[in-house]
């Protein structure tokens, strides 16, 4: 027999479609026309349940993903790559379950797809709405000692009494402790405790070779790190003749996703 909606080729004595879903009156004559010869207007007819549920799924998915950017934790290797390996996981298994409702055209795989992307959209939706709602909060409560999360953000500018002109690729090195500081990576640094800051910069300006380096040691406090902008700090030294390098470092304090939302 086939189905009198979508045309499906069904077993006999069907109460329901396993394609369309739509309910068969018991024990109805059986369709065996060809699908081809079944009435228009009922061939026609579709669900909307499909469309409805790619859309809840695709913007599930979407708010996963902006989801995922906060609460990847930013220090931590092996807690990045456990985000990471659950990231892949969970997007493998929206990729199998919408693949297959696609291609079986399940109702029950459709209704499934509508909640599992309801299930996502609501569920990141909400927790990125907490977390906003309390990281200012939990970023202006420093500690008073210890260590703490620090994002380093650095810039250098250089300046000259005589000359004016356009540096290309200077090569500009910050250290700590003889750590070698990437611009804008997050580090454990230690409250109340100095710590040597060095900056080094070589550069070529009309074919003159200039360079030199500078040293600052500077304490980091529950004070200075509430700052809004965070706790910037400047590196001056001579880089040859009347040339100069100031260099700007910027230490914010930091907390994980999940830090933050158990504040």
């Amino acid at each position: 027999m086939f189905c009198r909606f979508c045309g499906k080729n069904l077993p006999s004595q069907s109460d329901f479609c396993a394609f369309c879903g739509q309910p068969l009156a018991p024990n109805a004559e059986e369709i065996t026309i060809a699908p081809a010869q079944i009435n228009k207007e009922h061939a026609g007819k579709k669900s909307a349940l499909p469309k409805s549920a790619s859309i809840i799924f695709g913007l599930g998915i979407v708010g996963f993903a902006a989801a995922y950017i906060k609460i990847a934790p930013g220090y931590g290797g092996y807690k990045f790559l456990a985000y990471l390996i659950g990231m892949v996981v969970m997007l493998a298994i929206s990729i199998v379950l919408g693949t297959q409702a696609s291609k079986r055209n399940s109702r029950g795989l459709h209704w499934t797809k509508l909640v599992y992307g309801l299930i996502l959209l609501l569920g990141c939706a909400s927790l990125l709405i907490v977390y906003e709602t309390k990281v200012d909060a939990a970023l202006s409560d420093v500690a008073d000692s210890g260590y703490v999360h620090v994002l380093l953000i650095s810039d250098d500018k250089f300046y000259s009494e005589s000359e004016s002109g356009i540096i290309n690729d200077p090569q500009t090195v910050i250290t700590y402790d003889s750590k070698r500081v990437s611009d804008s990576d997050i580090y454990v640094l230690e409250l109340n405790k100095d710590i040597a800051f060095q900056a080094s910069t070589s550069y070529v300006l009309w074919g003159q070779k200039y360079s030199g380096s500078g040293t600052k040691t500077v304490q980091l406090t529950s004070q200075n790190l509430r700052e809004k902008d965070g706790y910037s700090f400047d590196i001056t030294f001579d880089t040859g003749g009347d040339h100069w390098c100031v260099v700007t470092i910027t230490a914010k304090y930091r907390l994980s996703f999940w830090e933050v939302l158990l504040h």
